[in-house]
């Protein structure tokens, strides 16, 4: 049941990754760069191509001023394949995962997404693909507080285009999936950090990305509970279909993933297949 708060309150700028678009209200599309998006809800069907989650970073470096964080960096990643980005705190993973993400473009070198070369991407063009293309799982979760689980959830979808009627409802289903049914109109104040962090999951998934990428998603958390997180973010990225990128400097997450990656002083230092939890 949609309560008073849902129905009523005015809706925010999507944060983050998202790029700042409107979200779209009871009974409206998504306007400015998302306009016109294929609908992500449960009608919608599988995205064209799965193997567009084929990733390719090819010889990227990145400087912030003075300061190197990567350098002739080239890493491929095949669809469907979760991979843990390690390193100490300034190595370089995170300006990795951005620059994979489009959320940075690197100043040489060049990233791909499918094929396509997604660094030489307006800055528009690439906020789009990531609404549409990628899911995003943080620290913190940046769930919006004034919104409901359900709503952060629908987030992507409304984003995209679906309908508000048909963007909730998926949205339940996949609280539903990850144990959380009957919390669906509980705001970020009122869950558990675990709870909070499966919510954060289920937007991450529920517009059926290919490619989830997941910066320090345990980091918040007590050891159990992000035992419990990475069991389901793995899982459910595995069912999807969705290449996973994680980033970490604890290596019992790590172990969660088929593939390591170590990055020190801005290049990589080992890359290797890994078997769960054998770190």
């Amino acid at each position: 049941m949609t309560t008073m708060h849902e129905s009523s309150q005015p809706y925010p700028a999507a944060p983050g990754p998202y790029g700042g678009a409107p979200i779209a209200g009871p009974g409206q599309t998504a306007p400015g760069p998302y306009a016109g998006a294929p609908l992500a809800g449960p009608h919608a069907g599988a995205p064209a191509t799965r193997a567009g989650g084929h990733l390719v970073a090819r010889h990227i470096s990145k400087s912030y001023g003075p300061v190197r964080a990567l350098t002739d960096v080239t890493v491929e990643i095949p669809h469907g394949q979760s991979v843990a980005i390690m390193g100490p705190s300034g190595s370089g993973k995170t300006t990795l995962l951005h620059c994979l993400s489009g959320i940075l473009v690197p100043e040489v070198g060049a990233v791909e997404l499918g094929g396509r070369v997604i660094s030489q991407l307006k800055d528009k063009e690439r906020s789009k693909l990531r609404s549409r293309r990628f899911g995003f799982v943080f620290q913190d979760g940046q769930l919006l507080p004034e919104l409901s689980a359900r709503e952060n959830v629908a987030l992507p979808l409304l984003i995209g285009g679906t309908p508000r009627a048909s963007a909730l409802r998926e949205a339940e289903q996949w609280l539903a999936r990850l144990g959380l049914g009957g919390m669906e109109s509980r705001r970020p104040g009122e869950l558990s950090g675990g709870q909070a962090q499966r919510v954060a999951i289920a937007r991450a998934l529920v517009h059926r990305p290919d490619v989830v990428f997941a910066d320090e998603p345990t980091g918040a958390l007590d050891q159990a509970t992000g035992h419990e997180v990475m069991q389901l973010l793995t899982t459910t990225a595995q069912m999807s279909g969705a290449t996973l990128v994680v980033v970490s400097h604890d290596p019992h997450v790590a172990s969660w993933c088929q593939r390591l990656i170590e990055i020190r002083d801005a290049t990589i230092h080992d890359d290797r297949m890994i078997a769960g939890g054998s770190l």
